[in-house]
């Protein structure tokens, strides 16, 4: 009976000390947990209180910032990694010989969504006619195909998912840029040419993104490929002066650090360029605008925006407009306008993101020039909806055969019944 109490105690006392704790506040909580947005607390009114808002506000709070809480959730995370080899982060993948994945760069390796051969050459085409109105203008479209972690890492990927896809958005839409002839760098095969001989590992076992020094690799690539196609001379950039680290810097660690564990992985030793930028007289700096996604940060960072272009702006999935300015969102913008200020425009996106290519650009800047009074006022959110939903009617077989079968009686493209339905249903959304 005295043990049966005595356990009884013990279990009170560890309910009782995170609550202990977030009241006395006896010692430091561990450091932040990784990718979570810290809450705000909420002060109370009456007013607050009749409409549910200071209940639901303070619940999320009270939630997120109970005693030892980030402490708590490691040693649950690294407890599962240690008993089950799991990795207690959404869409976190553990492979062979501790090398981590996200689910997503998985699915579309193994060609799971695909959005159909049709809707790419919808797009292509769309693109490819861009591309010509652009050139009119002296202007260079080019694409960047960043490199995937389950293509390069392939052989340390689960079991489950060895086989490779037969469809997948990246192998039809590298096709697609050659048959259009559009400028175009393809990372996946760069990287793995280079993946026995590089001295470095150009993504770690630890990251997501290409490592720092893969993406010093393709830095210069593609200001070569910028030199070549637009047939100037641009600054000169150097990056053979590097510091070698064990310890990942950065993105490089991106994944474990999601992981919100106690342990970590080791790395093979990674190095990290040290760039220059050497500008002579009579080089050319060129005005870029680059749409793309989390992987042209490296880039973005890395001084080049400000050493070897007049003019470079980043606008991170077709949304927000870096370095900022006002007006800080794309929706805001003139497009054509835009477009026609610069002397490259390349498009970016890793094999995550070609399902949703170009991220509302290629519409939007086609458009622009199909309609150009028109596309300026339509707002990207609205645009995002509409392509979302083009998406949602080609994977459902039932919505894309009544498609089909009203176009063919109407005689219009499937493509035109498609952004008149999507437009539809987005605004009666909306309502």
């Amino acid at each position: 009976m005295k043990l049966k109490n005595c356990l009884y105690i013990v279990v009170l006392l560890l309910f009782a000390i995170p609550l202990l704790q977030s009241v006395f506040s006896f010692t430091k909580d561990a450091k932040q947990l990784y990718g979570e947005y810290d809450y705000p607390n909420i002060d109370f009114l009456p007013q607050k209180w009749d409409f549910g808002e200071y209940q639901t506000t303070k619940e999320t709070y009270l939630t997120q910032h109970f005693g030892f809480r980030n402490a708590i959730i490691r040693a649950h995370n690294e407890l599962e990694y240690k008993l089950i080899g799991k990795m207690n982060r959404i869409g976190g993948v553990l492979g062979k010989e501790d090398y981590l994945f996200d689910q997503a760069y998985i699915d579309e390796y193994c060609g799971i969504k695909f959005m159909g051969e049709k809707a790419i050459q919808e797009q292509m085409n769309k693109l490819a006619a861009l591309k010509d109105s652009l050139a009119k203008r002296n202007i260079l479209l080019m694409v960047v195909f960043a490199p995937s972690k389950a293509h390069f890492c392939a052989e340390y990927l689960p079991t489950r998912f060895a086989q490779k896809g037969k469809n997948t958005h990246y192998d039809y839409f590298t096709k697609a840029c050659q048959a259009r002839n559009i400028a175009h760098i393809d990372f996946n095969q760069h990287f793995l040419k280079l993946k026995s001989k590089s001295p470095y590992p150009l993504f770690t076992k630890t990251g997501i993104h290409w490592s720092a020094y893969g993406a010093a690799l393709a830095m210069d690539s593609i200001f070569k490929r910028m030199e070549q196609e637009k047939k100037v001379d641009m600054p000169d950039f150097d990056w053979q002066d590097m510091e070698l680290s064990d310890t990942p810097r950065g993105t490089d660690d991106d994944v474990m650090n999601l992981a919100n564990m106690y342990t970590t992985f080791k790395n093979p030793t990674l190095a990290y360029p040290k760039f220059k930028f050497n500008y002579k007289l009579g080089q050319q700096k060129l005005k870029t605008l680059t749409i793309g996604d989390s992987f042209w940060w490296d880039i973005y960072r890395s001084g080049a925006n400000e050493n070897m272009f007049e003019k470079a702006e980043y606008w991170c999935l077709f949304k927000d407009v870096f370095p900022e300015k006002a007006p800080s969102t794309i929706a805001q913008y003139g497009i054509r306008s835009e477009m026609e200020s610069y002397d490259v425009i390349v498009i970016e996106a890793t094999g995550l993101n070609l399902y949703r290519f170009g991220f509302g650009f290629i519409e939007k800047a086609y458009e622009s020039y199909l309609h150009p009074k028109a596309a300026d006022f339509v707002s990207l959110d609205f645009e995002q909806k509409v392509a979302a939903c083009k998406i949602s009617m080609r994977n459902n077989p039932e919505w894309l055969y009544n498609l089909t079968q009203r176009a063919a009686e109407s005689h219009i493209s499937l493509d035109s019944i498609m952004q008149r339905d999507a437009i539809y249903t987005v605004k009666q959304a909306v309502k």
